[in-house]
């Protein structure tokens, strides 16, 4: 849990504006892969600490004010940085939207035939206008945008940092609400809504600003005729509100969804061991599955949405543009190429601002909304309330006329109040009083992802005497000499490679209770009546209420009767499995191989989908460039139009003549000349004027009205072909990326669940679930997105080069250059850019983790007051996380800073180029050439981050598929009818590895049929491994036969589903009751009520479809050993393992589970796991471990007698020899 984070001074502390320092990242990248160690240390202004720290001084105010608003705090806290940013921004895209345009329009005019107002001097002003509004961009944009991901950064840990702490705060009635799932969904989905959206709130309300400047320019420009076109496009506005509406709404369904199948995936991770003991695997799949299913419905129906609005946004804006010029053309008869190309630069400015800036704001707006309602959920929530605890001499601890409640049904009440006393529940009536600062030891062991030593000092300083005595007295000693790192051993996911007893209790009572602890007030809460004899106060409760209090003397000799004496005898379960836990596991170096496309690609529909997605886009690129290139010639012809119509005003005949002309009288002949001079003098038309070039001029002005209305249904046709191929690639590009998303997880699922359990043994739960969370958000969420952008501006970028080449073929050879260069500057950045990209995910996994684990030792975190230590710990893990995703980005606004310079140098050759060189260049060509120019060095810009962006987050495609390449158990085999019918088990020379370490060497044993075998050892002993290797949990070497069958050459379902197992663990799943005792639903009702009548639950259960809560707070301990021993009753096998269930029940409850132990397993082979000494010395025989070896196997009352025996040492320790004697 200790994050190794040093302190390193660099540029990532201060890094705005400084882009050119970020070639050290990257050409570091570029050698090898970057670690860890290579992070700097986080920007002073986004540490997580700092951050939370804020954001929860401001939280106390609004609740001192009333109910807090998560919107109210963002605005108290950030809103006057964000407006400031915004305000700059705004000032930059005004001078924009008004310079950019007026400049191309007036080097356009420049060119036109025949003009005499623009100079060279006022083209080249002008040009340097254009080329330093692209200069200002490069230099500005990029610093704005990393100011702005401060801000983000800084909003992003404020909140997680905030839900963490309020998470370790929430009430126990609350828990039941918000589960493990919902938090981690807020927390990888709902708050990073803020970082992946910031920028678009305040592009929002820019764009309806600039909207309103622009149309007060393209009115300025041409008139009333303007209000068609704008109109259809500001049109879309209402709808974009409308539909934001509907998407919040989904919004809310998704997330809601998501918590449920990252529940439901926290738990089968949690419970796999049972799971696949059980062979419950395809159960838990299909549950997951089904789960996912349900969340992808409604994620689809918001993608269309989205889709739709983009649609109809390209849609309005292209036939927007169209009825603007239409309207234009006709309210005004001379139509020329400054006008037309400064009209176009507008419109291209509002279509941006209405169809993506207002429609990707409203769209996020409205997760955003709903992502807000989830967060407020959480803060608002109920907590407990924060108690002081001061140290003191006389500790103590009172309680009067107490009373609470809980949901769900209870045990007779002892582990609910220690946690009244600890203050984990509310009490609703009475006085509770405690002084003293309290320690607790649960019932459930928790242990957190870190060292052993660190789990033992939980946050308190090193004092190596104090530590040493700690361990003595809870013999660890020789337990940790076990470990090749002793007490610096890394622990796994709740200390799955430790024993669950670390010691005998009978040590721990004497030792550790009476001895090490005898100064301090101690509440023991137990069933053993030594125990109770040796209290100075006994309390005895009995569903809920106090049955007895006073003195141990005063304990009347029916209650003690009542209290079977039972001596525990707490020994290991669990072997260590591994003594190394991987943290992220190996994480991967260089590019993402192109097999993980491939995958990708074959999930998402294989080779022909693939073909006819890129045909889409060839034909819509094709449609959309083509239609470019037409407009221009229609430009170029009413420019020409112009030109002819102009010189025939200048003579002043052009309408006398053309109707002369259009009634057929004028004839080009010379005995009609005189004629025409007469009528020509009496019109005031000098005859020299009625000439063959004036009959000409009109021929050529007919043949160009012709064409123009040829060249506008051209372009008219084009712009509903590029429609409908939009929203077919659109469509396709969809149905691609959810096919590929739901196969990987369903695939990923059976890949972890059907995997061998050394994965779950090296693994870290909160690092498989961050695969599930945060890496799957991305390819549902970001990927279909990002991918169809990419193939998209791929394909604009050879429309735009085609057309500047078809322009003037020499642009052709600096449009290649600046591509190739582009693509290497590309592949120079890319290195950096996935090693980040990966680091980012692997520091994101232990955040993840951090918090399942705190969730999971909620009470004793509460108890020991270590909310700072964790909150401490969760701010570190953040600020790692923080370091590597800050520095992927301002590695990849470097990037596109260097891009940006390239691109205003291309562009100033090209003007240059018109300038200076080819000055016979058509107005509207040059205008067509200077427009893709700019677009050109933006589009391949966006092409190349797209590109870049894309393999960053096909790295989550890649760690995804990572967890569908695992090692799977062999389940081949076969099936042997009415096996096994007498439970014969025999054990020859069988061996077990765990890594390099082998846990069991060549035992041999058999077991007769209905025997009863108990294994007893200590830590390590190889107890657990046999039952490992009965189950064939792990590989082994050697054989074992049940039924003279080698169990190797059977089915692993077959074998597993004929041998049942009652964990010492009570594990339960949330559902019904009926789900609980039979998830394959393979019996009937009757024979479910029938297990539960045997369990004696039936007072308890009021119906099979009883709900039991995730969180198991439905039922006690006891309760839900009883509900995992009908799972055992139902399935009659011959063969049965106990993993000693009774080692933590109150004296009623093992009296019930012993008694159906008796009724239901009589005619079995039973193994006994034992943790209670005692509960084996009605064994047929004992086998006792020693190092993974079988020291001795005998009837355990011949090796009582045996002094010389260890088990009979083992009896002597626990003081029970003498108790039997």
């Amino acid at each position: 849990m200790v994050v190794k984070f040093e302190s390193r001074l660099g540029y990532c502390q201060e890094i705005n504006g400084t882009q050119f320092l970020y070639g050290k990242v990257i050409t570091k990248a570029y050698k090898k892969d970057l670690e860890e160690d290579d992070l700097y240390e986080v920007v002073r202004a986004c540490r997580s600490k700092k951050c939370g720290d804020k954001l929860e001084a401001q939280l106390k105010i609004e609740k001192e004010k009333g109910t807090p608003s998560t919107f109210k705090l963002l605005w108290t806290c950030y809103g006057t940085r964000y407006i400031l940013l915004g305000m700059l921004h705004l000032s930059y895209r005004l001078i924009s939207s008004i310079l950019e345009p007026e400049a191309i329009g007036k080097i356009v005019a420049y060119f036109a035939p025949g003009q005499t107002v623009l100079t060279l001097h006022d083209a080249i002003y002008y040009a340097s206008i254009m080329i330093g509004l692209k200069l200002l961009h490069c230099f500005y944009f990029q610093n704005y945008m990393i100011y702005l991901q401060q801000l983000a950064i800084q909003i992003r840990t404020a909140f997680c940092s905030i839900i963490y702490r309020k998470a370790l705060k929430l009430s126990p009635a609350i828990l039941s609400d918000i589960s493990l799932g919902n938090i981690i969904t807020v927390i990888t989905k709902d708050v990073l809504q803020f970082e992946a959206s910031i920028w678009l709130f305040n592009d929002l309300w820019i764009a309806v600003v600039q909207s309103v400047v622009i149309c007060y320019l393209i009115y300025a420009k041409i008139g009333l005729s303007s209000t068609v076109g704008v109109g259809m496009l500001l049109a879309l506005i209402p709808v974009q509100v409308y539909v934001g509406k509907m998407i919040k709404g989904m919004r809310l369904k998704i997330n809601k969804r998501t918590d449920e199948r990252l529940q439901i995936t926290q738990e089968s991770l949690s419970a796999i061991r049972i799971i696949k003991m059980y062979t419950w695997e395809k159960v838990f799949g299909d549950k997951i599955d089904e789960a996912r299913k349900k969340e992808m419905k409604i994620m689809l129906r918001t993608m269309y949405l989205k889709i739709a609005l983009i649609i109809s946004s390209i849609l309005c804006s292209k036939v927007g543009f169209y009825v603007l010029i239409m309207a234009y053309i006709y309210f005004n008869t001379n139509a020329n190429a400054e006008i037309i190309f400064y009209l176009m630069r507008c419109f291209g400015t509002l279509r941006h601002t209405v169809s993506f800036s207002i429609s990707m704001g409203m769209t996020r707006i409205a997760e955003l909304s709903a992502s807000l309602s989830r967060i407020n959920r959480i803060l608002n929530a109920e907590e407990l309330e924060n108690t002081v605890e001061k140290p003191t001499d006389k500790p103590s601890i009172g309680m009067k006329g107490v009373k609470f409640s809980m949901r769900g049904n209870l045990g007779c009440g002892k582990s609910s109040l220690v946690k009244v006393i600890l203050k984990d529940y509310p009490i609703e009536e009475g006085i509770l009083n405690t002084s003293g600062r309290m320690s607790y030891a649960s019932q459930d062991p928790w242990l957190f992802p870190s060292s052993i030593k660190q789990n033992i000092l939980f946050g308190e300083p090193y004092d190596e005497d104090r530590y040493k005595a700690v361990i003595r007295a809870c013999a660890l000693q020789y337990d940790l000499s076990l470990f090749e790192k002793g007490d610096e051993t890394i622990v796994a996911d709740r200390g799955l490679n430790l024993s669950k007893g670390p010691a005998v209790a009978h040590h721990i009572f004497n030792e550790c209770i009476r001895g090490f602890l005898k100064d301090r007030l101690c509440v023991l809460v137990t069933h053993n009546a030594k125990h109770i004899a040796n209290a100075d106060y006994v309390i005895i409760l009995d569903k809920g209420t106090i049955k007895f209090q006073g003195k141990n003397q005063d304990v009347s000799k029916d209650l003690l009767k009542a209290i079977e004496e039972e001596v525990v005898n707490e020994k290991d379960i669990d072997e260590v499995e591994s003594n190394e836990v991987e943290a992220e596991g190996e994480r991967k170096e260089g590019g993402v191989s192109g097999d993980v496309y491939a995958r990708y690609f074959s999930l998402g529909g294989g080779f022909f989908m693939v073909i006819l997605i890129v045909v889409m886009y060839f034909g819509s690129q094709f449609t959309e460039s083509y239609s470019s290139k037409v407009l221009t010639n229609w430009i170029n012809i009413q420019q020409k139009l112009y030109d002819v119509r102009g010189t025939l005003n200048e003579t002043g005949i052009e309408s006398t003549a053309r109707e002369l002309f259009n009634s057929s009288l004028l004839i080009v002949n010379s005995t009609l000349l005189p004629i025409l001079a007469t009528d020509a003098s009496s019109l005031n038309i000098s005859a020299p004027n009625i000439t063959a070039d004036t009959n000409n001029s009109f021929l050529t002005i007919d043949k160009l009205e012709l064409k123009s209305h040829k060249t506008l249904n051209m372009y008219s046709m084009l712009i509903v072909s590029s429609t409908v191929l939009e929203l077919i690639k659109h469509y396709l590009v969809l149905k691609f990326a959810r096919n590929a998303s739901v196969k990987l997880h369903r695939q990923m699922i059976d890949g972890i669940i059907y995997s061998v359990m050394s994965f779950f043994d090296n693994y870290f739960i909160g690092n498989i679930l961050n695969r599930f969370a945060q890496d799957l958000t991305v390819i549902d969420e970001q990927l279909p997105f990002v991918l169809s952008i990419m193939v998209g501006t791929i394909f604009s970028v050879g429309g735009i080069i085609i057309l500047i080449a078809v322009v003037n073929w020499r642009f052709f050879l600096p449009s290649l250059l600046l591509l190739a260069f582009l693509i290497l500057l590309r592949m120079f950045y890319m290195p950096a850019a996935r090693s980040l990209k990966r680091l980012e995910s692997a520091t994101r996994s232990p955040i993840v983790g951090h918090l399942n684990s705190s969730m999971e030792g909620l009470t004793t975190i509460r108890a020991y007051k270590a909310q700072s230590i964790l909150k401490d710990e969760f701010d570190r893990h953040q600020d790692l996380y923080t370091s590597a995703h800050y520095t992927s980005f301002c590695a990849k606004r470097a990037f596109a800073f260097y891009m940006d310079f390239s691109s205003v140098l291309f562009m100033t050759i090209i003007i240059a180029r018109f300038l200076f060189f080819d000055l016979d260049t058509a107005a509207g060509d040059v205008g067509l050439a200077i427009t893709q120019a700019a677009q050109l060095s933006m589009v391949i810009q966006f092409a190349l981050m797209q590109w870049s962006e894309t393999e960053n987050l096909m790295t989550s495609v890649e760690r995804v598929l990572e967890y569908t390449r695992l090692e799977k158990e062999t389940t081949a085999g076969v099936e042997v009818e009415g096996w096994p019918s007498k439970g014969e088990i025999n054990y020859v020379n069988v061996s077990l590895k765990y890594a390099t370490e082998k846990v069991l060497k060549n035992i041999s044993f058999s077991v007769k049929s209905k025997q009863k075998i108990g294994i007893v050892g200590r830590t390590g002993a190889g107890k657990s491994s046999i039952i490992s290797t009965l189950f064939r949990l792990y590989n082994y070497e050697g054989q074992i036969f049940i039924d003279d069958v080698e169990i190797k050459t059977l089915s692993l379902n077959f074998l597993r589903q004929h041998i049942s197992i009652i964990p010492q663990d009570p594990i339960m799943f949330a559902g019904t009751v009926r789900s609980n005792i039979d998830p394959l639903q393979k019996y009937t009702d009757e024979e479910i009520w029938s297990t539960v009548h045997k369990i004696q639950l039936e007072k308890i259960i009021p119906s099979l479809d009883y709900v039991i809560a995730d969180n198991t707070s439905n039922f006690s301990t006891g309760q839900r050993q009883l509900i995992c021993l009908a799972r055992a009753i139902i399935r009659k096998n011959k063969i049965v393992v106990l993993d000693e269930a009774t080692a933590n029940m109150d004296p009623e409850t093992e009296f019930l589970i012993q008694k159906a132990i008796v009724e239901n397993f009589s005619a079995c082979t039973v193994f006994i796991i034992a943790h209670r000494l005692q509960s084996i010395l009605d064994c047929h025989k004992v086998i006792v471990m020693e190092k993974g070896e079988i020291v001795e196997y005998e009837d355990p009352l011949v090796l009582m007698e045996d002094k010389s025996s260890m088990f009979s040492k083992m009896l002597t320790d626990a003081g029970l020899n003498e108790h039997q004697q």
